[in-house]
């Protein structure tokens, strides 16, 4: 009985030992995920909040807006296959929606963690809705940040930003129909360039004070190989028939899920439905932010999300 229990108390150090392992400060570290060297950094200590950023292929630009928080808690910065400094596939074929879900399974295991609050930002609230109804176990909290939950709900952003261009940008959507009608798609380099001169008002910020103010990167490897080849105008069949609004009641743990009025990629006319889906989850609309609402209405965002995750 004794060299159980005391076999027990070895095993439990060995696991509280491992689980610290993981803070790195901002130089970061590697990690192998399914058979990828992966990179993360932490900030802060305290109960770990993991954060999954969007795109799909973003990187970074979560990351100067979550220091507020590292009073109470760890914040982990995950960089995802092909993101930021993380080992990038030989083959843009590698690059998935499943694969996205399993590297955050794997990243858990690989550092030791029993649990962690998690967080997703856009295209991420797809990856961790999927995630946690996979794992419920392992998540403590889980936030839905300007978050999709299904594949129409991404087509009809992709719609609702392309109605914007064709108004506000008539001589790039002229460009984009000239490209398209000589059988070019979205993810061709002058597709690409079009793009270019369309500003984050469109997309990311509701104020011209707050264009620029968002860093990060972007592998459009991974966009294209996960969102499609034109997913500019239309997303891959794979991704338009998820839907988790469905399931998430089934969400057990506490569950956040924030949205923007002037939101255009992740738009009202879907986020509004989350509250009747989820009766058993928070939801808060901020009023004067656009799809970055943690740069827009910064304050409040780290208000509502300390409230919810302290609670």
């Amino acid at each position: 009985m004794r060299s159980t229990l005391l076999a027990c108390l070895v095993l439990l150090s060995a696991l509280s030992v491992r689980a610290a392992d993981f803070r790195t400060g901002p130089e970061g570290a590697f990690v192998t995920v399914n058979g990828h060297q992966l990179w993360y950094w932490t900030e802060g200590s305290g109960e770990p909040l993991l954060l999954v950023e969007g795109g799909p292929g973003a990187a970074g630009y979560l990351d100067p807006f979550f220091k507020d928080l590292t009073d109470r808690f760890t914040v982990i910065h995950f960089r995802g296959l092909g993101r930021g400094k993380s080992e990038h596939a030989a083959s843009p074929a590698a690059y998935s929606f499943e694969g996205d879900v399993a590297d955050i399974e794997g990243f858990r295991r690989a550092v030791g963690l029993e649990s962690f609050n998690l967080l997703g930002h856009s295209y991420a609230g797809l990856v961790v809705t999927s995630y946690t109804l996979q794992h419920p176990e392992a998540v403590k909290r889980l936030v839905i940040c300007n978050g999709l939950l299904s594949g129409a709900a991404w087509q009809a952003g992709c719609e609702n930003v392309l109605a914007s261009v064709r108004d506000q940008y008539p001589e790039v959507w002229d460009k984009l129909m000239t490209l398209r009608a000589r059988g070019l798609r979205s993810n061709a380099p002058e597709c690409i360039a079009a793009w270019q001169s369309v500003s984050e008002l469109l997309l990311y910020v509701s104020s011209t004070g707050n264009v620029g103010k968002t860093p990060g990167e972007m592998n459009l490897d991974v966009f294209y190989a996960i969102a499609g080849p034109d997913a500019d105008f239309k997303v891959a069949d794979s991704m338009a028939r998820l839907d988790f609004l469905p399931r998430v009641r089934e969400l057990k743990m506490p569950v956040l899920f924030t949205a923007s009025r002037f939101d255009r990629v992740v738009i009202p006319r879907f986020t509004l439905q989350y509250p009747a889906a989820a009766p058993q989850a928070e939801f808060v609309l901020f009023e004067q932010s656009s799809h970055n609402v943690f740069l827009e209405e910064h304050e409040k965002f780290i208000a509502t999300l300390r409230s919810f995750l302290t609670r």
